[in-house]
């Protein structure tokens, strides 16, 4: 699993994130104020998808038809 989106440019390569139990994957960053886009890409050997989000998830239109979630650093 991978993290993916503004504050790193959309470099596919993403942001390792680190599983902690069933479900539940992690990372930290250091983000200045502001807001960001993102998704979570999962690469399984040769596979990659962009996960789904939930309905508590905040997302806006990524323009290419899907969504991309937004956190926002005040």
């Amino acid at each position: 699993m991978y993290l993916v989106g503004g504050f790193n440019n959309w470099d596919k390569t993403g942001i390792p994130l680190t599983k902690q139990s069933d479900n539940i994957y992690v990372t930290q960053l250091l983000l200045s104020v502001g807001a960001y886009e993102y998704k979570v890409l999962e690469v399984q050997g040769d596979s990659e998808k962009w996960l789904q989000f939930s309905n508590d998830t905040y997302t806006v239109d990524d323009g290419f038809g899907s969504e991309n979630a937004m956190l926002l650093i005040e």
